[in-house]
């Protein structure tokens, strides 16, 4: 062995000398950085992490390099300047996804289903003139374009026209609109400019979509067109990127409303790096964070990446998912919060909390939350515990050893004003933390405790967050780790159970196509049949409520859209196939489905579900639709073919084609150009019912998502213990014609002899499925003559409804008002 070690130092005489050089140069560089890191934490001892790498790059340095960026707090203070160099840049980069992660769509669908459709506004900034319309289009619109542009445009009542608490929609406008605009809304003063903010409010442009996207799959969301919730948090954040950059480069600094607010939204998406880069830029214009401002800051560390793509199933704390958290580079899925000794959120949020006291402000509700929330993220329930019976005199221990009431000791009052005083966001966070720990029981027991105690009755998103722990801790587990997955597992009739209880009194909670799903599935996994069938019929009782609610919204939209033009042109798109056809679709949906009356075990056992008054109803209406669904067949026919429809003799037709006769000869008489007065309240109201129609539409079409799956689980005959002729010769008949309307494309079922696939746009209209869910576009409306095409089209390109709106950031962008640049992004 000294021999061979002998011959290798021969063949490279250098190479110790040269270790040693390399080693006296590491060591050099270390103690170096170690020098400077001690000078810098002398510098800057207040902060939370002194020693983080990111305080002697800057993050920005990070970025460039193979290391990975982590979520630490910038804790160097650069140089004040007067530029916006001096801030933290904002990243706009997605959340890597499975979905996300393949070839983009190239086409947008025409309508967005989304109220977020208010952030992609045309920013026409640039007036055309009427010689630049005539040169483009032939001719001017005075009648219309131009009145309505001069309205829409105008300032000369000034900015509050713009910022409506009612109508934030709008108040978008005054953000990214023209540069007249935007020069206005970006010199207000300090307060003004910081009420005007505040009007881009999360609890309009996040929550809703936060509620309708927690039992959305955001695979199935973006298979179907839908912008998934990642998407909505990106344009959320770019308008107030956009808002932020452009006060500052109006010379202003952000005061303590306008960084709170920030905060705010960052909280709200569940985004700690956005967090991060404001609570910097609050560092660098030298202001002091209250407590609202640590909470929204510890919130957004505990909730960080929790609602959006894989993430959110991944919030159960198992030693799985522990471990996942605590890599540097971590996969899909773990991308959010952190966890162990490098990337401990419970650490942050607790350095946080000192910080927060040390400089004085007072902790309430929402900084314990926080606190338990971290802790908890890590398993830590000990801590969870401790700040239960610190701050409120709860003792997990003994409410969960005593059954009596009489042997737990008693809650800590505060008075109804004091920021201690427990609301149901202390409920909602219970729920969510012992759920989330795989111990269901201790979650019931203290929100029972709790909403007692305090007398504090148990809102909706607690019963459905309890819920929905039961439904995960009930299901059964598979592979190599299905015994460390399985703990805190609970009896399947626990989610029934549950479901009975916050449906029942007192509590009577309505439910809802989430809720059943769960109940759904709970029942198709235990191969039940009847219960299964029950709770499908009762779910899409609820879904025809929702139809109801959108098409109620759909219509007022449409006839609202009417409004905008004129009367002679509104009776020519009332008179259009199109539109027709829209009051048709309107008229189906509106019909509830027909249940068929029979027993899942035998036929003979049949019981009718309905009264024979209500079967008759729904019959008169089935042949009242058919009956106008054939008059609108025989008016193609007629425009196809030049021969007049059979109805055209009728009384009520011969009627109607008086009024329209003698409406032509009046307006024949006295002939006028057509004109129409268009202000700002009007836009107004249209965008708030764009807006309503649009959350509407996205509701319906997650609940329509939903039972399509209910009917592939259905079908699924090996999954009931039914008698196989039965099954074949009976039940499936009935099923599939119960269940037409959310048949898959391609449907298949086991029988004995093998499996029947089948392709029911056979026997759909025109071999295709008419959706319930889809949507309308404001092209629905569309005229075939020209002239009047393009006369909608100047109203919809002004108002901003062109489904390709651009928000691109531009001092002086012009945009054509029927040609829009594609979006960014």
């Amino acid at each position: 062995m000294l021999d061979q070690q002998r011959r290798k130092d021969d063949t490279y005489p250098c190479l110790p000398r040269l270790i040693r050089r390399i080693r006296l140069i590491l060591a050099y560089c270390d103690s170096l950085m170690r020098g400077i890191g001690f000078r810098s934490e002398a510098l800057s001892s207040h902060f939370v992490c002194p020693s983080c790498c990111t305080r002697l790059f800057g993050d920005g340095y990070l970025r460039g390099s193979s290391v990975h960026t982590l979520r630490t707090r910038y804790t160097a203070q650069q140089l004040k300047m007067f530029s916006t160099q001096a801030y933290s840049p904002w990243i706009f980069k997605p959340i890597k996804t499975i979905w996300n992660s393949l070839k983009l769509k190239h086409t947008e669908p025409s309508e967005s289903p989304f109220l977020m459709q208010a952030l992609s506004f045309n920013l026409d900034t640039h007036r055309r003139t009427e010689a630049e319309l005539k040169r483009g289009d032939g001719k001017p619109y005075k009648s219309l374009t131009s009145e309505l542009m001069d309205t829409y445009y105008s300032t000369d009542d000034g900015i509050i026209d713009y910022l409506d608490r009612e109508t934030p929609d709008i108040a978008v406008y005054a953000f990214l609109g023209p540069e007249q605009v935007q020069t206005i809304t970006y010199n207000l003063p300090e307060p003004s400019f910081a009420e005007a903010l505040s009007l881009l409010t999360p609890s309009h442009f996040i929550e809703p979509h936060k509620r309708l996207h927690r039992r959305f799959h955001p695979a199935v969301a973006y298979a179907k067109g839908y912008k998934t919730l990642e998407v909505i948090f990106d344009e959320f954040k770019r308008v107030l990127h956009f808002a932020v950059e452009r006060r500052r480069e109006a010379g202003f600094i952000l005061g303590i409303a306008e960084y709170t607010h920030l905060l705010d939204c960052a909280r709200s998406m569940g985004d700690a790096d956005m967090a991060d880069w404001l609570w910097y830029d609050m560092a660098v214009d030298e202001i002091e964070p209250t407590t609202a401002c640590y909470n929204h800051y510890m919130e957004a560390k505990g909730w960080h990446h929790a609602y959006v793509s894989k993430e959110k199933y991944n919030l159960r704390f198992t030693p799985w998912v522990y471990r996942k958290r605590s890599y540097i580079n971590r996969n899909t899925g773990y991308q959010g919060y952190g966890t162990g000794a490098e990337n401990s959120v419970r650490k942050e949020v607790l350095q946080l909390y000192d910080e927060m006291v040390a400089k004085g402000q007072q902790p309430d509700e929402v900084t314990y939350i926080s606190i338990m929330t971290a802790s908890s993220r890590e398993g830590h329930i000990v801590a969870v515990n401790n700040v239960l019976k610190t701050v409120w005199n709860i003792d997990v221990e003994q409410i969960m050893a005593h059954e009596d009431p009489a042997n737990i000791p008693p809650v800590k009052q505060f008075s109804p004003t004091s920021p201690l005083h427990p609301t149901s966001r202390l409920l909602y966070a219970v729920a969510h933390i012992f759920g989330s720990n795989n111990d269901l029981s201790t979650a019931l027991q203290l929100v029972d405790f709790i909403s007692t105690s305090y007398n504090i009755p148990i809102p909706d998103s607690v019963w459905l967050e309890l819920v929905e722990w039961s439904f995960v801790l009930s299901s059964e587990r598979w592979g190599p780790r299905a015994k460390e997955n399985s703990v805190g597992k609970v009896p399947k009739e626990t989610v029934k159970a549950l479901f009975d209880t916050m449906t029942s009194n007192p509590y009577n909670v309505k439910p809802t196509i989430p809720l059943y799903d769960m109940l759904i599935t709970t029942s198709w996994t235990r191969s039940r049949l009847d219960h299964t069938l029950k709770y499908m019929r009762e779910g899409c009782a609820l879904f025809q409520e929702t139809l109801k609610r959108r098409d109620t919204a759909k219509q007022a939209f449409v006839e609202h859209l009417l409004t905008l033009l004129p009367e002679n042109i509104q009776w020519q798109v009332k008179l259009k196939k199109t539109y027709q056809r829209l009051q048709g679709n309107l008229w189906k949906s509106s019909l509830e489905i027909p249940t068929n009356a029979f027993m899942a075990t035998h036929p003979d056992s049949a019981a009718a579900n309905g009264s024979v008054a209500d079967a008759k109803e729904q019959l008169q209406q089935m042949r009242e639709a058919k009956k106008y669904i054939h008059y609108l067949r025989e008016d193609l026919d007629a425009q196809i073919t030049g021969k007049a429809p059979s109805y055209i003799n009728e009384r009520w037709a011969q009627r109607q084609i008086r009024r329209l006769e003698l409406r032509e000869r009046q307006e024949t008489a006295e002939p006028h150009e057509p004109s129409i007065s268009i202000n700002l309240s009007v836009i107004k109201k249209y965008r708030t019912m764009k807006a309503a129609f649009n959350l509407e539409q996205l509701n319906t079409s997650r609940d329509a998502t939903i039972i399509e799956r209910w009917v592939r689980l259905l079908l699924d005959g090996r999954r009931w213990d039914q008698d196989v002729d039965h099954w074949q010769f009976r039940l499936i008949p009935r099923l599939l014609q119960e269940w037409e309307r959310f048949l898959p494309q391609y449907t298949y079922y086991n029988i004995r002899t093998g499996v029947v696939e089948f392709q029911p746009a056979s026997f759909w209209p025109n071999g295709k499925r008419e959706r319930p869910e889809k949507g309308l576009s404001d092209l629905d409306l569309r005229l075939s003559d020209p002239e009047e095409n393009k006369f909608l089209k100047a109203i919809f390109t002004v108002i901003g409804e062109h489904p390709n709106g651009c928000m691109a950031y531009s001092h002086n962008p012009q945009v054509s008002l029927h040609k829009v640049a594609p979006a960014v992004g």
